[in-house]
This record gives C-alpha cells, structure tokens and sequence, in this order.
C-alpha cells in the first residue's frame, strides 16, 4: 500500500492577520465612595470596563456601635 503525504497535508494563508492569545486588552477603571451615617462607615467600590460594563463591586460597612 503506498501512502501519499498529500492527504495530510493543510495549508492555511493568512494575508495581513494578527494572531492574538486571547482578547484585546481592556482597561478598567475602580472607583470607591466612602460615606460616614450615624457614626458607621460605608465604602462602595466598583470596577468597570471600557464599556462601562460593571466587572465587580464590593460594599464594606464598619458600624462600632453595633458591637459594643
């Protein structure tokens, strides 16, 4: 049986591409608020893409007078 190297053989032609590891790099903006109610602490802080999409978001309240 004689085997030809045609059958597995594949070209491909990529004319003026980029190949790239994954996605485009975004950057991403954090912001936080801080805010002080009846003697507690709140902190809000958000990250958000270059579509202003929402990536994360925390909340943090520290309220002493609750534990004491």
């Amino acid at each position: 049986m004689k085997n030809s190297n045609k059958l597995f053989e594949k070209q491909i032609v990529l004319k003026n591409s980029q190949i790239s590891g994954g996605r485009t790099s975004e950057t991403y903006k954090n912001t936080s608020s801080t805010h002080t109610e009846n003697g507690c602490t709140f902190v809000h802080s958000e990250v958000r893409n270059d579509r202003n999409q929402r990536v994360d978001e925390c909340t943090f309240m520290n309220c002493p007078k609750l534990f004491n």
